[in-house]
Formats: C-alpha cells, sequence, structure tokens
C-alpha cells in the first residue's frame, strides 16, 4: 500500500490538517483486488522527533464485490536523525546608524553646501 499525505497550512503549528490518498492490493481469503483509499485528519506534534496522526479514510476495494469501507487510523511516528532543536531564529540586521547632519555654520538651517550667506 502506497499512501501520500499533503498538509494543509504550513505554518509549523503544533496542530496540522491533513488528507491522504492511498492505492494498494488486497487479498482475503484468495480474493485478490485493488484498494484505493482517501481521507482528512489531523497531526499533533509532541515532540521534535515525535508526532501523533489520525485519520478517516474511505475504502474503495475495485473488483468483483465493489465493497466500500471507511476505517479510522492512528499512528504514532518516530522520525529518526531529525534535530529536535528548533531552528536558531535569524538575528535581525541592525538599523542603520541616522546620518551626520550636514556641517551648518551659521545655524540658519541651510546646509554650507547649499548656503549663500556668509
Amino acid at each position: 500500500k502506497l499512501d501520500m499525505f499533503y498538509d494543509l497550512n504550513d505554518n509549523d503549528g503544533r496542530v496540522t490538517p491533513f488528507v491522504v490518498g492511498g492505492l494498494g492490493n488486497t487479498d482475503f481469503n484468495g480474493e485478490n483486488s485493488t484498494m484505493i483509499d482517501v481521507g482528512a485528519g489531523l497531526k499533533v506534534g509532541l515532540s521534535g522527533n515525535v508526532e501523533w496522526r489520525t485519520a478517516i479514510r474511505a475504502f474503495n476495494y475495485l473488483g468483483g464485490d465493489d465493497d466500500r469501507d471507511v476505517g479510522i487510523d492512528s499512528s504514532l511516528i518516530f522520525y529518526f536523525g531529525r534535530d529536535s532543536r528548533p531552528a536558531p531564529r535569524p538575528t535581525p540586521e541592525p538599523e542603520p546608524a541616522p546620518a551626520a547632519p550636514a556641517p551648518d555654520s551659521d545655524r540658519d538651517g541651510v546646509p554650507d553646501s547649499r548656503d549663500e550667506c556668509p
């Protein structure tokens, strides 16, 4: 069985909704059939390396009987090799220092470079 998961938001929150779809093959009492399923669920981050995932799915068995089922699955996921520490936040760049005021030796508010007064 092959499943594909798609997270519905990308905000790195603790609870993430997702949709799932899958394709597989089943063999019950010698009866072989292809199975497809679709569903939705929630992932809950328990730590940096562990999450709990629960989904409700609709299963459709393609074959002679064309059976349909609904199921709920729940999984505890362990990520090996993933760094459990949160990524460091980027340090903000310091604000530029204010520019030094242009010289105004006679203090009339007009910089010396544009001042026509002596």
